[in-house]
């Protein structure tokens, strides 16, 4: 009789566990149906710091690998695959290879603006990849346009006139 009752505590036990299991199961599946109950957070460590005063400082003694470009009629185009296209200032002066060829000029910065000045370019022409003169060409096109700047981590951002981002680099490593 002992054993019948032992027998009977430990069943109610298990079914009073197995109770609160599904409890608990049911409760996380209403949870999940409704994730506008999950209070959500955000990691703003991801996220990329904006530089508040960037200033040329910020831009010196890196060098900076193209990323993006807008051609002339205002699309955004990633390089051509295996061209490298780059970008160093450093000392009122820019340089750097634009894809075929070897590239320099002025490079000034005032008041958060920057123009750059007359560009010389050498006289390579390069058949292979496809399409590499005319990239070169939007590029130095694009180059020539600029007026300001944004710096977010590893990323530089330089924008035309009219604020549009015309050329996105990112620092090489």
């Amino acid at each position: 009789m002992m054993e019948t009752t032992l027998f009977k505590t430990k069943i109610k036990e298990l079914i009073l566990i197995l109770l609160i299991l599904l409890i608990f199961s049911l409760a996380a599946c209403s949870v999940l149906q409704n994730p506008t109950e999950i209070p959500l957070t955000k990691d703003l460590s991801s996220f990329p710091t904006l530089i508040a005063s960037p200033s040329v400082s910020d831009l010196q003694g890196v060098t900076w690998i193209l990323d993006m470009y807008q051609d002339q009629k205002g699309n955004s185009i990633n390089p051509i695959p295996g061209t490298a296209i780059t970008a160093a200032i450093e000392n009122g002066e820019i340089s750097g290879e634009a894809g075929c060829n070897i590239y320099g000029g002025s490079f000034t910065f005032a008041e958060g603006n920057i123009q750059v000045g007359d560009i010389f370019v050498t006289e390579r022409y390069c058949l292979e990849p496809e399409g590499m003169m005319e990239q070169e060409q939007a590029y130095l096109d694009a180059l020539r346009s600029v007026v300001q700047f944004t710096l977010s981590d590893n990323r530089l951002q330089l924008k035309d006139q009219a604020g549009t981002t015309v050329l996105i680099f990112i620092k090489q490593e």
